[in-house]
């Protein structure tokens, strides 16, 4: 069954469908089209009044708790002609334009290419109108430089904000209050960059040198050179003459070549337009009409890589776990994201089981995933799936009336985390029963498309829906509009996606999706290492660094929180989950011996449970008499629960990773809950699977460290706040010389 959702209102007629629902940009075409975006360094939101521009980071707020660059316009660009209708005209990976149209023939049109240090907008027979917001204009300095192509200003706002304003054509412009009017319609560029306090007059004569060209979009290109390697161009578009001056974000600095990032002409620009802050940190100026990112792919397979023989004990214990839980599967649910943890719980028994050679336990699990899936593929399940062809995807029927049912899926909300679970599960169908994958090809192959679609030139579902091909990962947010352009969450569980459709194209032997898969599953995780990981403070301020986990990033916020709480073990385990080979990729030792003392504060022990069936209430609602937390058999049943069973789910997890092993083994025995998207086999072969006990690491004395496993203290330079930094402040700030903790110093929360 197919159906339509509502077409976005704002777009152009030239745009085809189906539509990018996880672009950067959906903001500008959601509702009424009045949300901001990221280009980095700026905030951009495009209005019927005009393309408002916000440096964000003159207004950073960090806490220990979040950092938001907080928009609030600096500088308007409009039109003096009146304003008729606007509509995104096109949009590639890196960029999107919106096109203006004005009385008179009037048209402009505002060329929003990701970091480009200007926001660019092109006029034709249309007036150039530049306000200022909150921060009013206090100066106008008309610039004079020889050989210069177009006309040049400086315009200085109320809170001592200076911004390069550059005309491609001789344009005189007239100062009345707020405003700056240019004399006549032209036909040319007009692009504002701002001036880093630091070096205003350095960034303007680089600016300067760097302005006569520009870019209107870009083509982004992979390309294979050698086995275990991609790479990854973005290849601008570019107009008017010279050479062009662009930004990387910090995980691009290391993928770039560095007779790149280190050229004469690079080292010039680093030098004169610094800092230029975003909330991913603070970005490089690169010189050059392209980036060329080159990935080592990461190569996971389909079991956990075991470090030493298994012992007759573990596998007896192992054997007796996957018996159970492949015999009393959890109840399934109706609503795709609790399906699919339930699904992916199972596939990964059956996997379990295949590699340990348990026949009888992995077919159960193969027998349960196809009695399950079946429902799913037939459109008999409670919440039947149809086909959207305004967006080209998979929703759900409840989804189409309720915008918020299914975690928002019927509106493309967090699709590669849900449909990741059923890609998973699907792979292991295709792996173990190739049968049953043949028999139910064109439905199982959807889920795939989706999520994971590595075809550009689909008309029927958008290229790899969710990924942002030039900040490394994705977005999970769908066609929602939201306050911080975009964002996304469970980073752990955008990995999962990718890792399920690489391991679905080694089991049906589709080479161009196994290595694009693997390419978007190393992106994942590399951007995941950068922005959410925080080993150290080198791109966030330290006192929020110290949480070790960003829970959720956004295109201008960072944040220590979840959607559904801000709990410490919340943060950390929602970019945890699910567990499975790749988290062994994505969790590096040293970060984890990190990690582990901000969770250890929160891991109490667990409460010991009486055995008695009767002692244990859902036991006892369901009849059950004897022994059943454990069994006599030492097995915990399903009903078994301490009344702290959310930290259970993640506790293990952070033990093992640590690889103390031994410990984790034995924690993952006395555990009675691990989640409908988890089960205690798997834990114990995690466990098992791990390395030796660190002799240089101290599990005890970190599990009582501080109240908090945090490290709260404020440095004092001015440089290493980043709100500080973002204002021109030098010297001592948090606190300064006299002893006082100025404004942009951080808020450390209760």
């Amino acid at each position: 069954m197919s159906v339509e959702l509502p077409r976005l209102p704002i777009m152009s007629k030239s745009v085809s469908k189906p539509y990018p629902t996880g672009a950067f940009w959906t903001n500008l075409a959601i509702k009424n089209g009045d949300g901001p975006i990221a280009v980095y360094p700026y905030g951009v939101k495009a209005l019927d009044i005009g393309v408002q521009v916000s440096y964000g980071a003159f207004r950073r707020s960090v806490s220990s708790e979040a950092i938001y660059d907080i928009f609030m316009y600096d500088l308007q660009l409009s039109a003096a002609q009146s304003y008729i209708g606007r509509a995104i005209e096109s949009y590639d990976n890196v960029s999107v334009t919106m096109a203006y149209k004005t009385a008179n023939n009037g048209k402009f049109k505002a060329l929003l290419v990701k970091s480009s240090p200007f926001v660019t907008l092109y006029y034709e027979n249309a007036t150039p109108v530049i306000s200022a917001g909150l921060m009013k204009i206090v100066s106008v300095d008309a610039k004079v430089m020889k050989d210069s192509p177009g006309t040049q200003y400086i315009v200085t706002l109320g809170n001592y904000e200076k911004w390069l304003v550059y005309c491609s054509e001789t344009v005189i412009f007239t100062w009345k209050e707020n405003t700056l009017t240019a004399a006549a319609p032209i036909k040319g560029v007009l692009r504002v960059a701002v001036l880093p306090n630091q070096n205003a007059d350095a960034a303007y004569n680089l600016l300067m040198s760097y302005a006569p060209r520009y870019p209107v979009g870009g083509n982004v290109s992979i390309s294979y050179p050698t086995p275990g390697q991609a790479v990854v161009t973005i290849a601008y578009v570019c107009a008017g003459t010279g050479p062009l001056l662009m930004l990387a974000l910090p995980h691009q600095v290391s993928l770039l070549p560095s007779a790149v990032v280190d050229s004469p002409e690079s080292k010039k620009a680093q030098a004169a337009l610094s800092p230029l802050w975003c909330v991913k940190g603070k970005l490089k100026p690169i010189v050059g009409d392209s980036l060329r990112l080159t990935y080592s792919l990461t190569n996971v397979g389909w079991y956990y890589t075991l470090q030493d023989k298994l012992t007759n004990a573990q596998l007896e214990e192992i054997a007796k776990y996957l018996f159970y839980e492949t015999k009393t599967p959890t109840t399934m649910v109706g609503d795709i994201y609790a399906f699919g943890k339930q699904v992916g719980r199972m596939s990964r028994l059956a996997l379990i089981a295949d590699n340990l050679g348990i026949t009888d336990a992995r077919q159960q699990a193969l027998s349960n995933l196809e009695q399950w899936i079946i429902p799913w593929l037939q459109g008999m399940n409670s919440e039947p799936l149809v086909y959207d062809k305004v967006y080209g995807g998979l929703v759900s029927a409840q989804g189409l009336t309720d915008m918020v049912a299914d975690f928002g899926a019927g509106w493309y909300n967090d699709h590669h985390f849900q449909f990741g679970y059923f890609v998973n599960a699907i792979a292991v169908l295709a792996k173990l029963d190739l049968p049953f994958y043949e028999a139910n090809k064109a439905a199982l192959d959807t889920f795939v498309r989706d999520i994971c679609n590595p075809d550009a030139t689909d008309t029927d579902f958008p290229f790899v829906r969710h990924k942002d091909l030039f900040d490394g990962h994705s977005w999970a947010s769908g066609i929602f509009q939201q306050g911080n352009g975009k964002g996304q969450e469970s980073s752990s569980e955008a990995v999962n996606a990718y890792y399920g459709a690489f391991l679905f194209a080694i089991a049906t032997g589709n080479t161009e999706l196994q290595r694009f898969a693997q390419l978007m599953l190393t992106m994942e995780i590399q951007a995941t290492q950068t922005y959410w990981h925080m080993k150290n403070d080198d791109l966030y301020d330290s006192v929020f660094a110290s949480m070790r986990m960003v829970g959720n990033i956004g295109a201008l916020d960072v944040t220590a929180s979840t959607w559904f709480g801000n709990d410490v073990e919340f943060v950390h385990g929602i970019n945890m989950m699910p567990l499975s080979p790749v988290t062994a990729a994505l969790f590096d030792l040293s970060y984890v011996q990190q990690q582990f003392p901000v969770l250890a504060a929160r891991a109490k022990a667990t409460p010991a449970l009486d055995p008695v069936c009767s002692a244990n209430a859902q036991c006892k609602a369901q009849g059950l008499d004897g022994a059943c937390c454990p069994t006599t058999d030492g097995v915990f049943l399903g009903c078994c629960q301490t009344g702290t069973s959310t930290m259970d789910e993640w506790r293990a997890y952070t033990l093992a990773d640590l690889a103390n092993k031994n410990a984790a083994w034995d924690l993952a025995l006395s555990l009675p809950n691990f989640g409908p998207g988890n089960s205690r086999a798997n834990v114990l072969f995690w466990a098992a699977s791990r390395p030796p006990p660190q002799t240089n690491f101290d599990l005890a004395a970190v599990s009582t460290a501080n109240a908090t496993g945090r490290n709260m203290t404020l440095k004092s330079a001015c440089a290493v706040n980043s709100a500080c930094d973002a204002l021109g402040m030098t010297g001592e700030c948090c606190p300064n010389y006299d002893g006082a903790y100025l404004g942009c110093c951080a808020k450390i929360s209760p």
